[in-house]
């Protein structure tokens, strides 16, 4: 017999935010883009940006730069309903449009996920519960106990 072993067990950090607020990059380019790993808002157009809000021809969007993908999950109740990332079905065009009540969940340029679930969009402003995964590579998002996993192909 050989003496005891120790076990290891970490926690994944995944930092979250609730209601933050975003306005459209064509009205207000200064406070339209979010940074995950700095949680911040930022310009859409600043090199810090993983994502922006914008309107084009009077539809709201979403919207990343090409090193970063998006994928609409659909309708949640909660931004803990989307436990896993997605592997596939990434919008080709860089964004999605935007619904109250959806979870959009980004694959980011250095390999890491966030989601973003959209609480409020109107007049121009957007408003939005976050959670970011901090391990790259790591596809699971914020869980939670008894959570029902919507999707999980990774």
């Amino acid at each position: 017999e050989s003496e005891l072993s120790y076990d290891y067990a970490y926690a994944v950090p995944r930092p979250e935010g609730f209601n933050k607020m975003l306005n459209e990059a064509n009205a207000f380019p200064a406070s339209s883009g979010y940074d995950f790993s700095g949680y911040r808002t930022v310009a859409w157009n600043s090199q810090d940006a993983d994502f922006f809000f914008e309107k084009v021809n009077g539809v709201y969007y979403l919207s990343v730069y090409d090193d970063t993908d998006i994928r609409d999950m659909g309708a949640t109740s909660s931004i803990l309903d989307i436990a896993w990332a997605p592997e596939s079905g990434w919008a080709v065009n860089k964004s999605a449009k935007i619904y109250a009540g959806h979870t959009y969940v980004f694959w980011l340029w250095d390999n890491k996920y966030a989601k973003v679930r959209v609480k409020s969009v109107s007049a121009d402003r957007l408003v939005f519960d976050w959670a970011y995964q901090t391990v790259e590579g790591e596809p699971q998002l914020k869980p939670s106990t008894g959570t029902r996993r919507l999707e999980r192909t990774r």
